[in-house]
């Protein structure tokens, strides 16, 4: 459409009451911090950084014992075949399950199957996708840990761009070498033991969520060259949360389906969506809320852009008997998060059946009305077209047929996303400045531009106020935090460039704080502050967000060209 518009007045203080997110005032970009997943930020512990205890000294070199463990391991004979497939067991927080992993070089697939729930993750060449317990597939810059769980740590003491060194040995009657090591980007060090007899390693430390996990390795077979372990078990201190692994087989080849790593398309069948249906929604003070109808109770989520998967309070899943599928609820008091699935469900007129659905201690209040029990996220909105109507409060779905219309023909302008682990992200031009990283997220009452931008081009970002910006220290809400210091300010954006529209002098909050998503910064998060201006069609299949202006947009800004 092209048009260059001029704001009139956007109220910058006004936010879902009763968040999600514990914050001071306004000073909401501390939301940042929660990422993905609404994992909060913790302060450090400096005895979880302190090396094992009994350690005594050594008179080998590190060298030593690094070439003894790499003769001790082996290599693949020749001829063994650059195909690897390994399959275990394990057993994770009492809960069964197997994976399947298949490597060639970088490129991977792993099939990882837990009670009744199967996840997949794989990477060809350079892109990376995963598909979750429901069938959605995203494609995703982050690490993946999941499918490697069980040869993490063992060769890091190796790898070059760590820092690594002898802290010396234990004595016991089997005594070990015990190796620090350091990664570039880890808040923690790990701690190695290399068996001295053996060379091999026998255990491995890290600090995971603030614990220490301990790591055994035993049960070693040699196979086509190689010397690992066949057995592998986890404990963090807490015995009924121990993870078991069991290698059941490993093999090499030369060959492998041509499919093998190709990212799958998406199979998800727990929503049909082949006909318009209403969802019956309401939209509270910008949150829009589904009423979900659960065992004849019904059940408040928020339909959220900006969420990689679905999930359901603690609290709620066990009154109404959602099953565990034999994983551990609940440690020391705590609940423990687990997967579990709806059998069947309503939304407005959509019928969901074997819904499957993360839990974990979740809910807020968007009014004293109306508590909210849960999240729908990427996996829910994938699975058709949804159109959120935020002046009459109402949203619509409707099949995502391969050209469901033409979206100039129905005037709507097409802001072309790409998604990183089912977040959408797009471009935009910020002052003259332009960044692919800014997440579409309608869980977040207000928008804001990150650390990473506003300390880059800091003169897209001017105070209005045009004063020294506030700072103060942000609290979070975790019972191991400190809080962090931020710069918080109301920038004052010449120009902000979304699809085809040009904003002039367009408020926003701004901050130093900075967070990354997978392999890139998030430099700013568009929120329910923009996308109340227009009927959004979510068109996630095929890669784009629809905006219609509606009443809300004509009156608060004028046009002054298209």
């Amino acid at each position: 459409m092209g048009c260059g518009l001029c704001l009139a007045s956007t109220p910058l203080w006004s936010y879902k009451g009763g968040m999600k997110y514990l914050v001071v005032s306004f000073i909401c970009v501390a939301l940042l911090a929660t990422a993905s997943g609404r994992a909060f930020a913790r302060g450090s512990d400096t005895a979880l950084d302190e090396p094992p205890a009994g350690i005594g000294p050594t008179t080998a070199t590190l060298s030593q014992v690094l070439e003894a463990h790499t003769t001790a391991v082996g290599h693949l004979a020749a001829g063994g075949g650059s195909v690897r497939t390994d399959v275990w067991t394990f057993t994770k927080a009492g809960a069964q399950g197997s994976e399947r992993l298949v490597r060639r070089g970088t490129d991977y697939h792993s099939i990882i199957t837990t009670g009744p729930f199967t996840e997949e993750y794989g990477q060809s060449g350079d892109a990376r996708w995963y598909m979750n317990e429901n069938g959605a597939v995203t494609d995703t810059t982050e690490s993946d840990f999941r499918s490697f769980e069980v040869f993490r740590v063992l060769e890091e003491a190796s790898d070059p761009k760590n820092d690594v060194k002898l802290l010396g040995e234990t004595a016991s009657s089997s005594p070990d070498y015990v190796v620090e090591v350091k990664l570039p980007r880890s808040p923690h060090p790990e701690w190695i033991y290399f068996n001295k007899k053996s060379s091999l390693v026998t255990r491995t430390e890290q600090v995971i969520e603030e614990k220490r996990l301990v790591s055994t390795y035993d049960n070693y077979q040699t196979l086509g060259g190689l010397t690992e372990p066949a057995h592998i078990h986890d404990s963090d201190g807490t015995v009924v949360l121990d993870d078991d692994y069991r290698r059941q087989s490993v093999s090499f080849s030369n060959t492998v389906s041509a499919t093998e790593f190709t990212k799958p398309v998406q199979h998800a069948s727990f929503a049909r969506i082949d006909h318009p249906v209403d969802l019956k929604a309401r939209i509270v003070q910008g949150t829009v809320i589904i009423r979900l109808m659960v065992n004849n109770r019904g059940l408040d989520f928020e339909l959220s852009s900006g969420d990689s998967h679905s999930y359901i309070d603690w609290d709620v899943a066990r009154e109404l008997n959602l099953p565990s599928f034999g994983q551990v609820t609940q440690a020391e008091r705590d609940a423990v998060p687990y997967e579990t699935r709806i059998d069947a469900a309503w939304a407005g007129d959509q019928y969901l059946q074997n819904f499957a659905i993360e839990v974990l201690p979740f809910h807020y209040h968007t009014d004293v009305n109306t508590q909210v029990v849960g999240v729908l996220g990427y996996d829910f909105l994938s699975q058709g077209l949804f159109t959120v109507d935020y002046v009459n409060k109402r949203v619509t779905a409707s099949p995502n047929t391969v050209d469901p219309f033409d979206p100039f023909g129905a005037g709507l302008d097409v802001l072309p996303v790409w998604f990183d682990n089912g977040q959408p992200f797009f471009g935009c031009t910020i002052g003259v400045h332009d960044t692919r990283n800014v997440l579409l997220d309608s869980s977040f009452g207000l928008s804001f531009v990150l650390g990473s931008f506003t300390q880059q081009y800091p003169d897209a970002v001017p105070d209005l106020f045009r004063k020294e910006h506030m700072h103060t220290v942000v609290p979070f809400a975790d019972n191991g935090s400190y809080g962090r210091d931020a710069d918080v300010w109301i920038a004052n954006i010449p120009q902000l460039q979304v699809g085809p529209m040009n904003f002039l002098n367009y408020q926003l909050l701004a901050t130093d704080m900075e967070w990354e998503r997978g392999d890139h910064p998030v430099d700013a998060v568009i929120g329910t502050q923009f996308l109340q201006y227009f009927d959004v069609t979510y068109d996630f299949a095929h890669s784009r967000v629809l905006l219609k202006e509606n009443d809300y947009f004509h009156r608060s800004f004028k046009v002054s060209h298209k």
